[in-house]
């Protein structure tokens, strides 16, 4: 919601003004806002929170905002070359422009109130110390952001220490101060912010930041702590104010991996160690004491951190100005927001953090909600009423509450008694309960000079001020994650863009005394991570010399550190936050990669503005080998979770809604969508999902415990591990090189087993049980999924033509249990009783497999999720994908949707057709129809005159039939061929899985 939506440019000094529409009859005061962001270096006022339409017709008030220079652009200080202070003389400027067309605008040139917030109000302070803008302005209001704060200012000298700095990364330093300025003047501009952000995370200070406004000897005469103490300040009056927890989401910026922000008392002392770099070493254990007030517990050392985090940073220096402000002879008005939005993205525990006031004060409060499923209340309406009221009527009086007010309603502040205002949904009122009362403390424990501090954790805290806008070119784009910073690339995609963020490590390599066992989250880091290629595939028998396995086969070289997500972004972003598709990759556990081609969600993202991800996991043995407790199973299912977990925690960072992510896979994808339904692990991680051709309670999909267990005893006969205990075993194999052939010999032994843990008891029985989460789901199969399963590439002329006994020989091996002999021919019969021939064989065993494989399992699945209440949507994929390798004679193979999702049929391999207009429609409509699925839980979402896609309900079997043909909805009947395959195989075949 701080994020600009728009390319950026240096061409940017523009300004906006919103005028209430009729103009009021005599001359309405100004309100004239200055965006903050990221200390000086994001920011802009084109944000749609500052968007000053409802405040202005509301209140009956002029709105004004302005872009400014920011960072190098703005600040960069190498006199007399470069003067400094560039961004706030472009404020100077702006000002002077308003107050001198105020008239034109129906606005009264005596009554403009400057107002801002976190460096905007940093820089409203400036100008009230800079007797250059005297006569602009007024009044001011102060949110959250004060000039005598330390991160808001620096000193001349070291504003030219890191100007050279700077100049030296771009090879700028040499020579005189007008050479190394001409110099960057003829850089490009769009890739400073890349620099200026490695300053930042390779500083060893806390919000150490590399550019900030400085002494100039114009606009500011002297450091702003010096003109304040000496009472150089203009007496007008000001409304200044904090929220009450200002600093709350810095915990987990500092500790990412704890639960809801819970930390140790360790992790309490280090913070304080390494944020109050002030604060002597042997008064670290006495400011711990002093804010955990003698409450040990873990979520009050999580407030003893936010809270003295905000005193430091936030409220002490506001306390400081208001009492300066007032001993100059200003009348000053302090307020203390403590209003934690109910639709906010944050939980609870966070409160009010900083900014949270800022949709109130704008009647932005509809941006400030994140999720889709969520709304402001009532109440919270209310206070946003109240607060546009008492700025507006500040700006008409300089009172908060107007000129007819009683006294006592919102009264004057006095800093002896430190009577703050606070703003809730309650009924605001002053209080004389000072959230200033430790700052004394606080300054009494001030003994040493700063200190340094370690990379990650002051990174951390300056990436929170960063957070709003990292992107200063359409070729650079950082984001900041709970583990580091990233930077993606602008990719093309169709007519659009796309940014690609590529190779993002979620999990710690799974390698050592790592390997077969459940994921670590990856440790943050500080630098910031070229996220610009794929990671490596995990580890997997190459079948590239086939041909007809290729396309689901990566081609480039494996690697046990593999546990890499991607995700692609619209570009432009919208302004709204976008639903994101989460894709599981196929390849029977064994294969696949999110780096194919095939699965390049660049123009899926693009074209319907929605977020894609995907993500490896570990396959074969290193992803599914059970012996427990030493080789827990299910790993590769873990690897899935924790980089859900990790897309959903980043989701808004990227502009993603975190309570709109839809999880899509194909094939052993679909089958692990599948078990994160079945999983109480996953249960918070997802909204909807789609199956593609999969389903987990499949036969080939899972393997019983006891079976899974014995797999260990095929590795000791291979190995030189032995036939010792398994633990021992375990450890061995730990030993042995991942690319050791034994570990792909028997890959596909190696499968999902319940394990008591990501999965509670065996699929059908979590199923008929009714242990399956409730969420909507899109589930379909392709017409001919099972003829992948019968064609044989050295076949002359690839017809896979059968003869009776071939058929019976090949259903007994697909079978892949030992069956009698007259239930094979039972199956074979009952699939060729429409006809016998060569060609009639053929499509009957295309069926069984079919059947067998995907469609009876989906079908029993998608019944049991029905009795369930979830709204239920069944496709059936019937197009045959012209120029391709496969035979005619195979239709829609398995697999045949997928590039028509992500609109890559140029990726397939050994096509020789070009894509047709028919072609590129049924791309455009199977993209729109996965997109408003994660949209709005309907596949033909609200669109007037589409073909609606009904609800599946187990008795009328109606699928919505898929291919270049026109869309319609047909009623397909397996049932009777999934209750014979029943009756004649489940039966036997469980007794000898369990066997």
């Amino acid at each position: 919601m701080w994020l600009p939506q728009t390319p950026l440019s240096e061409d940017c000094l523009f300004l906006n003004v919103w005028v209430p529409h009729p103009r009021p009859s005599s001359p309405a005061p100004i309100l004239f806002w200055i965006h903050g962001g990221g200390g000086f270096l994001t920011g802009s006022a084109s944000v749609g929170l500052y968007n000053g339409a409802s405040l202005a017709a509301s209140e009956n008030v002029l709105v004004v905002s302005i872009n400014y220079r920011l960072g190098v652009l703005g600040f960069l200080s190498l006199p007399p070359a470069s003067p400094g202070n560039m961004g706030l003389w472009d404020q100077h400027l702006a000002l002077s422009w308003i107050k001198e067309n105020a008239a034109a605008f129906g606005g009264d040139p005596n009554r403009l109130t400057l107002f801002g917030h976190n460096s905007g109000a940093v820089s409203v302070g400036l100008h009230l110390l800079s007797p250059q803008s005297r006569p602009l302005f007024a009044q001011a209001v102060l949110q959250s952001g004060t000039a005598n704060a330390f991160w808001a200012w620096m000193s001349p000298e070291k504003a030219k220490q890191k100007t050279l700095a700077f100049s030296q990364r771009l090879g700028c330093a040499e020579g005189e101060e007008n050479a190394v300025v001409r110099c960057l003047q003829e850089k490009d501009a769009a890739k400073f912010t890349q620099h200026e952000l490695s300053m930042v995370t390779e500083s060893k200070f806390l919000l150490d930041l590399p550019f900030l406004p400085t002494t100039d000897g114009e606009f500011l005469t002297d450091d702003p702590k010096t003109l304040l103490g000496t009472g150089r300040i203009q007496v007008k009056p000001t409304l200044i104010g904090v929220t009450s927890d200002e600093a709350s989401t810095f915990v987990p910026f500092l500790f990412p991996n704890t639960t809801d922000g819970l930390i140790a008392r360790d992790q309490l002392l280090k913070a304080i160690k390494m944020t109050l770099r002030t604060v002597a070493e042997e008064d670290i254990e006495a400011v711990a004491q002093r804010y955990s007030e003698g409450d040990h517990s873990p979520a009050q050392y999580r407030s003893a951190m936010t809270q003295a985090l905000t005193d430091y940073i936030f409220v002490c220096p506001a306390s400081e100005f208001a009492a300066k402000s007032q001993e100059a002879g200003s009348r000053m008005y302090v307020y203390y927001f403590t209003h934690h939005t109910s639709g906010s993205v944050f939980p609870e525990w966070i409160g009010a953090p900083h900014g949270s006031e800022v949709p109130y004060v704008f009647g932005t409060l509809e941006l400030a909600i994140v999720a889709a499923n969520r709304t402001y209340t009532e109440p919270e309406a209310a206070l946003s009423r109240r607060m546009m009221r008492y700025w507006a009527e500040f700006s008409r009086s300089g009172k908060p509450t107007g000129l007819g007010a009683k006294e006592t309603e919102w009264p004057v502040y006095d800093a002896a008694l430190q009577n703050f205002f606070h703003l809730s949904t309650e009924s605001s009122q002053a209080t004389q309960i000072s959230p200033t009362q430790k700052c004394d403390f606080l300054k009494a424990h001030s003994l040493k000079p700063a200190a340094a501090m370690p990379v990650l954790l002051s990174s951390c805290l300056a990436l929170f001020f960063l957070v709003s806008c990292l992107a200063s070119s359409e070729e650079d784009i950082v984001v900041i994650t709970s583990t580091g910073p990233i930077k993606g690339k602008q990719v093309p995609a169709g007519s659009g863009n796309a940014t690609a963020y590529l190779g993002i490590p979620y999990a710690e390599p799974p390698v050592g005394k790592l390997r077969f066992q459940k994921p670590l989250p990856h440790q943050p880091w500080s630098h910031v991570l070229e996220a610009t290629s794929y990671g490596s595939p995990c580890y997997q028998q190459n079948s590239l010399h086939d041909p007809y396995m290729k396309m689901w086969f990566p081609d480039t070289p494996p690697s046990e550190d593999c546990l890499f997500l991607n995700i692609w972004v619209p570009h432009p972003r919208p302004a709204t936050p976008m639903p994101l598709l989460v894709w599981i990759h196929g390849g029977g556990f064994f294969a696949g990669a999110s780096s194919m081609d095939l699965y390049n969600g660049a123009l899926l993202a693009a074209t319907e503005n929605v977020i894609v991800a995907s993500m490896n996991y570990r396959l074969g043995i290193l992803g599914f080998l059970y012996s427990p407790p030493d080789a827990p199973g299910n790993m590769g299912l873990w690897d899935q979770h924790l980089a859900l977990k990790w897309v959903k925690e980043n989701a808004a960072a990227f502009g993603g809604d975190p309570a709109r992510v839809t999880l899509v896979g194909h094939s052993a994808g679909a089958a692990s969508v599948g078990f994160h339904l079945l999983s109480p692990a996953s249960q918070p991680l997802f909204a909807q999902a789609v199956m593609q051709s999969g389903a987990p309670n499949s036969l080939w999909a899972w393997e019983p415990p006891k079976k899974a267990a014995l797999s260990i005893k095929f590795l000791m006969k291979e190995t030189d591990c032995g036939l010792k205990n398994h633990s021992v075993v375990v450890s061995c194999l730990q030993g042995l090189d991942a690319g050791d052939d034994v570990f792909y010999r028997m890959d596909a032994l190696f499968k999902p087993t319940p394990d008591g843990d990501f999965l509670p008891d065996e699929p059908l029985k979590l199923l008929q049980t009714g242990q399956v989460q409730t969420k909507p789901l899109l589930f379909g199969v392709t017409s001919d999924d099972g003829s992948i399963f019968v064609f044989s590439p050295g076949r002359p002329n690839n017809d896979e033509i059968l003869t009776w006994e071939e058929l019976l020989e090949k259903t007994k091996v697909i079978m892949t249990q030992p069956l009698e002999d007259d239930v094979v021919k039972a199956v074979a019969l009952k699939y060729s009783e429409d006809g016998h021939g060569p060609e009639r064989y053929r499509g009957a065993l295309a069926q069984f497999c079919k059947d067998h494989f995907f469609f009876c399992p989906l079908m029993e699945f998608a019944a049991s999720m029905a009795t369930s209440g979830n709204p239920i949507y069944g496709y059936s994929f019937n197009h045959y994908i012209s120029g391709s390798i496969w035979s005619e004679w195979m239709g829609a193979v398995h697999g045949a949707e997928v590039p028509y999702l992500f609109g890559t049929l140029s990726a397939l391999p050994g096509r020789n057709h070009t894509t047709t207009e028919a072609d590129t429609a049924l791309i455009q409509r199977m993209m729109r129809y996965w997109a408003d699925f994660a949209r709005t839980g309907n596949p033909t979402g609200s669109i007037p005159g589409k073909v609606q896609w009904p609800l599946y309900n187990a008795t009328e079997q109606k699928f919505f039939h898929i291919s270049t043909e026109a869309p319609q909805v047909m009623q397909l009947s397996p049932a009777h061929q999934c209750q014979f395959l029943k009756t004649h195989l489940f039966n036997t075949t469980q007794r000898e899985r369990e066997e």
